[in-house]
């Protein structure tokens, strides 16, 4: 008689596989990590005060399927929402529904961080993923109060946003008058659009 091997399956050790898969979410952490700090929001801020961040805050990590809907324009800004990789179309529509605005972005971004305080805190724009899933993650509105509006780079940079974009509305508001159709329709778009870019 010929002997015959009989081949068995060797079970992976659990053990090992909990090993493998903490090792390659620090890893996604990490990346993760190191795009929040290309963020406006974050730089300048030292890599022991950002470790002291990351400690206490909870960073919620969402995935979103391209087409989903991730914000509706209206609903409450009550947390800073960070686009880590992919891209997202952002559209704004006019009072009377005669006037819809997209614009696509790419990660890295904050969405609307100027929506967060005021008299009016909701987004002013619907955002959706573009072509590709998106990769987010939010920080709670209080946290930002409690803790992240105590270390001054954070808050300076944070001011200057929300300054910058005031000064850039007022100067195309205050522009000089158009002078012909052409330069009209370009100042149109211009004062319909967040990102001059494109």
């Amino acid at each position: 008689k010929k002997n015959k091997k009989i081949g068995r399956m060797v079970s992976a050790n659990p053990y090992n596989r909990y090993i493998c898969f903490q090792i390659r979410r620090l890893r996604y952490m990490e990346t993760m990590f190191d795009t929040l700090l290309q963020l406006p929001l974050f730089q300048g801020l030292c890599h022991e005060d950002f470790t002291n961040i990351l400690e206490k805050v909870k960073l919620h990590f969402t995935r979103h399927k391209p087409g989903e809907p991730l914000i509706k324009s209206g609903e409450v800004c009550d947390q800073l929402l960070f686009l880590l990789k992919g891209r997202l179309s952002s559209v704004t529509v006019s009072e009377d529904d005669t006037l819809t605005v997209i614009e696509y972005f790419e990660a890295p971004a904050v969405l609307e961080p100027y929506s967060m305080f005021g008299m009016n805190t909701r987004y002013i724009s619907s955002y959706i993923p573009h072509n590709e899933e998106a990769q987010m993650v939010s920080i709670s509105k209080s946290f930002v109060m409690g803790e992240l509006f105590k270390y001054d780079i954070f808050r300076l940079n944070y001011m200057n946003i929300v300054s910058n974009r005031a000064q850039n509305l007022y100067t195309r508001l205050w522009d000089k008058a158009p002078k012909d159709i052409e330069d009209k329709i370009i100042r149109f778009i211009l004062g319909h659009i967040e990102r001059m870019t494109g």
